[in-house]
C-alpha cells in the first residue's frame, strides 16, 4: 500500500506518549 512514512510513525509515537503522559499524573 505504499508503506508508512517516518513522519506518520513519529506522529503516532508522539500521540501515544502524550496519551500515556495524560494517564499518568
Amino acid at each position: 500500500p505504499g508503506g508508512v512514512g517516518p513522519m506518520t510513525i513519529a506522529m503516532l509515537l508522539k500521540n501515544t506518549l502524550a496519551a500515556a503522559a495524560k494517564n499518568h499524573p
